[in-house]
């Protein structure tokens, strides 16, 4: 396995956490794309019932991977194609009309179409495009994005100054773009209490038919139970907005590909968030689904000065025994199944760990790695256990731990082909709370927004890793 280099990194400063100017709308133009709809653009109008060998350019690029959908008829019967994030378009059943003996292709980035036909497309029809397209990395379908609803589907009532709460569905192909990955974030702000963040969830599919709530079902979506109080699902990670004073900016870097969002945010305590698909260990048969949510807090545990949750992606997994629903995730079974207090041995957890409770140790009492010779960096793979059936279900796409005295916050960590940024797990600096993203990037955007302009400054260019 190995992490996707066609990922979008983006850095950046915040000065407003909702609206306009804020950490959602800030990702939701990072990482969406543009969609021309179902069947709004026709690439070919030339059928004539004789010609087999067509080719074209779409009106639009570059095209993401694995979005790129073509319409065709042929004996008055529509088929259906599908690039499979390779370059190479495929039918979508196995009564499609293509020559696979030919090529049959898109070019991503300047939108070049070529397909080949084992059957003439009949007379006086035309062939159809669907596709997403935007900067690299842009690639994320949305399916949803509205004012934020409670249980009932009524819009709820506390906003802040700048607006409604909004929440998010979108959805991706996955790195072979043979997956769904769909994932969903939701404001939540209580006025009344202080508190106030990004809800995530990640579901196994969702209707086409926009249902008026998140947990439209609750086999599917996995939720239930719902505070009216603090407009949450209680079930949910959170990406806590009022852990400490706010500071007047917030840095945040974006790391996504096809199959998961990281976030990492600096608002003078660490937080963040991992969101979609891990790298599953098994066919996609076995594991259709591996997907999972985990933030730094859990539901609206993010009072004013609570700093017991903190981020926890990286080895330093103590607080994941402690505290509930700060991971969400789903079962090779295709069952849900949190982190919660109540059987910690029995469910889902990260390894390797420094923490004592509940899990096995990988370090001695001075809290280094055992096996790693002092001065030395050892980067490890963060693997998903099912404890309760003692297997690995997945490792975590471009996250590892890091634990070392000799490393600090915003140090590259060099590969022969890529590089991976340090950062710190949660307020201390103990060495077993350092964890690196892999930055293996073909775009790097740095963006600067203003809570009181809607102007905003941003540079992109091509990189390659060292």
């Amino acid at each position: 396995m190995s992490d996707s280099l066609n990922q979008t990194f983006a850095n950046g400063t915040l000065s407003d956490w909702y609206g306009a100017s804020g950490f959602l709308q800030t990702l939701r133009g990072i990482i969406t794309g543009t969609e021309v709809s179902e069947w709004s653009e026709t690439i070919d109008a030339t059928p004539n019932g004789i010609l087999t060998a067509f080719s074209g350019t779409a009106a639009n690029n570059p095209i993401a991977l694995g979005r790129f959908r073509v319409k065709y008829t042929v004996g008055a019967v529509d088929y259906y194609a599908l690039d499979d994030g390779s370059g190479t378009i495929v039918d979508e059943s196995a009564s499609g009309k293509l020559n696979t003996a030919l090529a049959n292709t898109i070019d991503y980035t300047t939108g070049d179409w070529v397909l080949n036909f084992s059957t003439a497309p009949d007379n006086s029809t035309n062939i159809y495009g669907a596709y997403i397209y935007g900067e690299p990395g842009a690639d994320w379908k949305e399916l949803v994005y509205r004012n934020t609803t409670d249980s009932t589907g009524s819009t709820i009532t506390d906003t802040w100054s700048a607006g409604d709460c909004k929440e998010w569905i979108i959805q991706n192909r996955g790195l072979a773009g043979e997956d769904y990955v769909t994932v969903g974030m939701r404001e939540f702000y209580d006025s009344a209490n202080s508190r106030y963040g990004l809800q995530i969830a990640i579901w196994k599919s969702y209707p086409d038919s926009t249902p008026t709530i998140w947990n439209y079902d609750a086999a599917t979506s996995g939720l239930s139970g719902y505070n009216n109080t603090y407009d949450v699902w209680t079930q949910l990670p959170s990406l806590p907005g009022t852990k400490v004073t706010a500071p007047s900016t917030y840095e945040y870097w974006i790391y996504s590909n096809r199959q998961r969002i990281i976030v990492i945010l600096d608002r003078s305590r660490w937080e963040g968030m991992y969101l979609g698909f891990g790298r599953r260990f098994g066919a996609a048969s076995e594991y259709p689904n591996p997907g999972i949510a985990k933030a730094s807090a859990y539901s609206y545990l993010v009072a004013p000065g609570d700093l017991s949750n903190d981020w926890a992606m990286g080895p330093n997994q103590s607080n994941l025994t402690s505290y509930h629903y700060t991971l969400h995730t789903i079962l090779p079974d295709n069952s849900y199944q949190h982190m919660n207090q109540a059987s910690i041995y029995n469910l889902p957890c990260f390894y390797p760990t420094a923490s004592t409770s509940g899990h096995t140790t990988h370090y001695n009492s001075s809290k280094t790695l055992t096996s790693t010779p002092s001065g030395h960096l050892f980067m490890q793979p963060i693997f998903v256990m099912d404890q309760a059936n003692k297997r690995i279900l997945m490792d975590l796409d471009g996250l590892y731990g890091v634990p070392s005295d000799d490393v600090s916050v915003n140090d590259i960590v060099k590969g022969l082909t890529k590089k991976h940024r340090v950062f710190l797990g949660h307020a201390d600096a103990l060495p077993e709370d350092y964890f690196c993203v892999t930055e293996a990037t073909t775009t790097t955007t740095s963006t600067t927004t203003s809570s009181t302009s809607t102007s905003s400054t941003s540079s992109t260019s091509t990189t390659t890793a060292p």
